[in-house]
């Protein structure tokens, strides 16, 4: 799971039709692909990360987590001379397990960011930093009920701070509650304007089907930070409002920039397949194969157009047959 802006899944798809993993995807069961093509839509910056200039969510945790370090470190170098050996020894255990910890989320290894931060909340049970990173932890490990319970903790006894409602957000999305989760980011955008967060701000309004707020939420992070995720994510919007040929150009302009992206190519298949303007995917397809000739998803995705088209030739030849035996 990812955390600041899962919508009920990265990708939303149907799990027995497209199977995404780390080297791409595994196509199942090929004749729902074009459904789930169809279906899968609501992205997020993270899954893409390269295609933002902005800082990523692990960005942010990371220094949320090095801004604490160093705040012990400072504090331990600064009264070592003034402080009880006993609280002097604490905290340097307490910062050599933030350095552990800190580690352990470079290489996402959550389960030992959650035995970390466990650790610091056993030394005090007070330390609302460690609850965030907790909570990050169990938003990874998919367990976002008892994040949230850690997030409301550390926002309760903290100063204002955007991440903390961002995090916040981010777990009530992941329940479905999106009303929740949009007053929450809507908070974070109050403390700080981030691109990420008004991003998902977007994604929220598209979860409550909130068409209109999304489209301009949306047309505010790509005013920001130009995004691909933000253009096919307004495309949805558009689309889900009947405004396809607005959608379709929004899909167009993220193949301008990453000619062979597979999500804005397969809302193109699915919006000319609404449109029952099949035969206009082929040479878009045709043109992202001369990009990557050996990316077998796009020979894949250029055979059901084909398929789609012949049927409909065939449907077609079918009902000319039927009307010539009428007349006859």
């Amino acid at each position: 799971m990812l955390i600041l802006g899962l919508i009920g899944s990265a990708i939303i798809s149907i799990a027995t039709a497209l199977v995404f993993n780390n080297d791409g995807f595994t196509i199942t069961d090929s004749k729902n692909f074009l459904a789930v093509k169809e279906n899968q839509g609501i992205i997020n910056y993270y899954t893409q990360p390269e295609s933002l200039g902005n800082r990523s969510t692990i960005e942010k945790q990371l220094e949320f987590v090095l801004d604490y370090l160093d705040i012990l470190n400072k504090t331990i170098r600064s009264q070592t001379s003034s402080i009880d050996t006993s609280d002097l020894s604490e905290l340097r255990t307490r910062s050599s397990i933030v350095e552990k910890l800190l580690q352990a989320m470079e290489d996402k290894q959550y389960d030992q960011v959650y035995d970390f931060s466990n650790k610091l909340i056993n030394l005090d049970s007070t330390d609302w930093p460690a609850y965030v990173m907790r909570g990050i932890a169990l938003s990874e490990l998919g367990n976002s009920r008892d994040a949230l319970d850690d997030f409301n903790y550390a926002i309760e006894n903290s100063m204002s701070n955007s991440l903390l409602y961002s995090l916040r957000a981010s777990s009530h999305m992941d329940l479905g509650e999106y009303d929740f989760a949009l007053s929450n980011y809507t908070k974070s955008l109050e403390i700080d304007d981030d691109p990420i967060t008004r991003f998902n701000q977007g994604n929220a309004y598209l979860n409550l089907e909130m068409y209109d707020e999304a489209i301009e939420t949306y047309q505010m992070v790509i005013e920001q930070e130009p995004s691909d995720s933000a253009m096919i994510n307004q495309g949805i919007a558009y689309r889900s409002i009947g405004e396809f040929d607005i959608a379709l150009e929004k899909f167009k302009t993220v193949l301008t920039i990453f000619p062979t992206h597979d999500v804005a190519l397969g809302q193109i298949i699915a919006t000319n397949h609404e449109l029952g303007r099949d035969e206009e995917s082929l040479p878009i397809l045709e043109k992202a194969i001369s990009e990557d000739p050996e990316n077998v998803a796009l020979w894949f995705m250029k055979s059901l157009v084909l398929e789609t088209l012949y049927e409909k030739e065939q449907q077609k030849n079918k009902v000319s047959v039927d009307n010539f035996d009428e007349d006859k």
